[in-house]
């Protein structure tokens, strides 16, 4: 460093600190904030999933009662099921758009260990290995 630039450097040291602090607080909140964009692109990802999967069902479930209805007015037995009697609870999976479960509950207690499993058998025993280099 010349001579001119330490004198200039001692008495800005301050302001430099300042600036140097500045920045890497800038930083941070700049990549908290990404991380923060990138989770809401994420839920709202998942919840337009969601709602294809649920205009999905609601039109499957649709078809198959018109079909039945086809099957029924030729006089004939359907071979599949009504919808609302095979798949439980299917206006609430087939609503749109779908609700969103709330945040994870407290975990609960664990359970008690289980039994301990039988005994492996011995297994046979390997070919002999080649004689090491004479040392």
């Amino acid at each position: 460093m010349s001579r001119h630039a330490q004198p200039i450097l001692v008495q800005r040291w301050r302001s430099l600190a300042v600036t140097a602090v500045l920045l890497v607080l800038s930083g941070a909140v700049v990549l908290v904030w990404l991380r923060i964009d990138a989770e809401a692109r994420r839920a709202d990802a998942l919840a337009d999933e969601a709602n294809r999967r649920g205009d999905a069902v609601s039109t499957l479930a649709g078809d198959v009662r018109v079909l039945r209805e086809q099957v029924k007015a030729e006089g004939k037995t359907p071979a599949v099921p009504d919808p609302a009697r095979a798949v439980e609870d299917l206006p609430d999976r087939a609503e749109v758009p779908v609700p969103i479960p709330g945040p994870k509950g407290d975990p609960g207690r664990p359970g008690k260990d289980g039994k301990p499993g039988p005994a492996g058998e011995d297994g046979t025993p390997g070919a002999d290995g080649s004689d090491g280099a004479p040392g």
